[in-house]
C-alpha cells in the first residue's frame, strides 16, 4: 500500500538523514587541511570511503526531545560509520566505508523509483496519472485527473516524494539552496499547471 511505501520512504530518512559526499575541512590532519604533491604511483585507484555531510536543519527531530550531539554520534556508530564530527554551524560531518555509502545511495534510489511508481499504478492513488522526472530527481511533472485532485487529500502525499527527491541530492553531494527540488501539478487534460511547490522552500 502507499502509506506503507510512505513510512518506509520516511524511516528511510530519519534513520540515514541526508549524507552528501563531499570533502570537508574536520580541522585537523595534513590531508584534510594541505595540498600535498602526489606522484603517480601513490594515487589510490578508488576510495575506501565518503566523507558526507548533512545540513543539521534536515535532521527530522522530535521538538520535545531533540537530538544532542552525543545522540548523533551514537546514531552513527550504531550504523557502523567510521567517524562522525560536528561543525561549528551544525553541519554533521560522516566519514562512511565507501561499501556502506553505495548500499545507502541505492535505498533511496530505489526506494525513490518505487514511490514514483506507486503514486501511478498504486490502487490508493486515483487522481494521479503520470509522473514525469530528469534523470537528477530535481524537477517532478506530475499529471492529475483535475476533478479527482481536487476533491482529494493525494496533494498532501507528494510531500513525501519532495523529501525523498532532496535526500537523494545532499547524499549525490548537492546543495539544496542550489539544486532545489521542484513539483508540478499539471492538468492532464488541459496542461495547466495547477500548483508548484519546492524543497527548500
Amino acid at each position: 500500500m502507499l502509506r506503507n511505501k510512505i513510512i518506509v520512504v520516511l524511516l528511510v530518512i530519519l534513520v540515514l538523514s541526508g549524507c552528501a559526499p563531499k570533502k570537508v575541512d574536520t580541522g585537523g590532519t595534513l590531508e584534510d587541511n594541505q595540498k600535498v604533491e602526489e606522484k603517480p604511483n601513490d594515487r589510490k585507484p578508488f576510495a575506501t570511503h565518503h566523507e558526507v555531510r548533512i545540513p543539521r536543519w534536515f535532521m527530522f527531530e522530535d521538538e520535545d526531545d531533540p537530538m544532542d550531539d552525543s545522540d548523533i554520534i551514537a546514531q552513527a556508530n550504531e550504523q557502523g560509520f567510521e567517524d562522525v564530527s560536528i561543525q561549528a554551524d551544525g553541519t554533521i560531518v560522516y566519514k562512511i566505508p565507501e561499501a556502506q555509502y553505495r548500499e545507502i545511495m541505492d535505498e533511496i534510489h530505489t526506494g525513490l523509483t518505487e514511490l514514483i511508481e506507486e503514486f501511478i499504478t498504486g490502487d490508493d492513488i486515483e487522481s494521479i496519472v503520470n509522473i514525469e522526472h530528469d534523470k537528477f530527481f530535481t524537477d517532478f511533472k506530475v499529471y492529475v485527473d483535475k476533478e479527482k485532485y481536487e476533491n482529494s487529500f493525494e496533494g498532501f502525499m507528494l510531500y513525501a516524494l519532495l523529501l525523498q527527491a532532496a535526500a537523494y541530492q545532499i547524499y549525490s553531494g548537492a546543495e539544496l539552496d542550489q539544486r532545489p527540488v521542484h513539483l508540478s501539478v499539471i492538468d492532464a487534460d488541459t496542461g495547466e499547471v495547477m500548483s508548484s511547490s519546492s524543497f527548500p522552500e
